[in-house]
């Protein structure tokens, strides 16, 4: 499983981005682990086992640890937050160091455009 960890909830931080960020990194990253999607915050959780690498970001793209309820683990539509990609046996972290760099690739496109 390179890029993806299986851990335990109290071991994994909640990485929130914007949705257009988080769907720009998600197409980025190889294996993304689990994703959760709030249509009415407009916002992407994933999940990683170490936060540390994803702190350096810039807090209007990236919030980790805000508490949040997990959506039921079969729903993957509206209304309310819904699984994007589904956990399966647990919940997958993504690697922490590759959900960072896909972030600042997003991050260095979307200045390059602005």
């Amino acid at each position: 499983m390179a890029g993806r960890t299986l851990v335990t909830m109290m071991a994994m931080h909640g990485v929130v981005v914007p949705r257009f960020a988080g769907l720009q990194a998600l197409a980025r990253l190889g294996r993304p682990g689990s994703v959760i999607v709030d249509p009415e915050r407009a916002e992407l959780t994933f999940f990683v086992a170490d936060a540390a690498p994803l702190r350096a970001l810039p807090p209007s793209m990236v919030t980790v640890d805000r508490p949040m309820p997990l959506p039921p683990r079969g729903r993957q539509t509206p209304p309310g937050p819904y699984w994007l990609i589904a956990p399966r046996r647990g919940v997958l972290a993504v690697a922490a160091t590759e959900l960072a760099t896909a972030l600042q690739e997003v991050e260095l496109s979307q200045g390059a455009v602005g």
